[in-house]
């Protein structure tokens, strides 16, 4: 389902190259859940930003339903990201002017669908993850792990094929951490959603069925 070949990525500073990324090769199947482990500078974040068609690599091909995606252009490459692709980041980047569910249905208002049908399904999916008394509230007005799952209800409202999370628990206390991870093997389960995750939490990393680790570029 997803595949990285031989991957290599740096980035200049200066007169200087710092590799970030070296001859990275793994799988992960349909369905299944991946932890990306690795101390701070790793090249974790950079890792999951090829995967989901956010930066070239300087080498090597990242397979996605078969397709090399860096085998196209950069139009090509954003289609393929919204439609199979979903992120989730340690900062939940919602709107603070929009309510919980207008967050959530945006992606779905900027594909053209319409405000009723956006806002059906974008209820559906609030009600799957367990926020939608939550609905018309503002991102301030609830908790950090509220927010996250807005995060992640935004994320799934297209139907990925693939949910990218980088460090999802790192603004969490455990508590609310361990009900995101929940969450996060309700989706992979029950929606049957491939969940790849990088974080530098050994607890958080356990959560998945396989690991990962990242240390100098290499995995270890």
């Amino acid at each position: 389902m997803l595949r990285v070949e031989n991957l290599d990525k740096h980035f200049k500073i200066g007169a200087s190259k710092l590799q970030i990324l070296k001859n990275i090769s793994f799988e992960v199947k349909e369905g299944e859940s991946l932890a990306v482990r690795g101390p701070s500078g790793a090249g974790k974040s950079t890792l999951l930003h090829i995967l989901g068609g956010l930066d070239r690599p300087d080498c090597g091909k990242v397979y996605l339903d078969e397709e090399d995606i860096y085998s196209f252009n950069d139009s090509r490459i954003s289609l393929i990201r919204n439609e199979k692709v979903g992120f989730v980041f340690q900062f939940y980047y919602l709107i603070p002017e929009l309510n919980i569910l207008e967050n959530v249905a945006l992606p779905l208002l900027i594909k053209g669908q319409s405000r009723k049908t956006a806002f059906r399904k974008s209820e559906s999916m609030l009600e799957f993850l367990k926020i939608e008394p939550r609905k018309y509230h503002y991102p301030n007005q609830v908790s950090g792990g509220e927010q996250q799952r807005a995060a992640i209800a935004r994320a799934l409202i297209v139907e990925p094929r693939v949910l990218l999370c980088d460090e999802p628990t790192g603004n969490l206390d455990s508590q609310m951490g361990q009900e995101v991870l929940k969450l996060l093997t309700k989706v992979n389960i029950d929606r049957k959603t491939t969940v790849v995750v990088v974080t530098h939490d050994e607890d958080v990393a356990s959560w998945a069925k396989d690991q990962l680790f990242i240390k100098d570029g290499y995995i270890k």
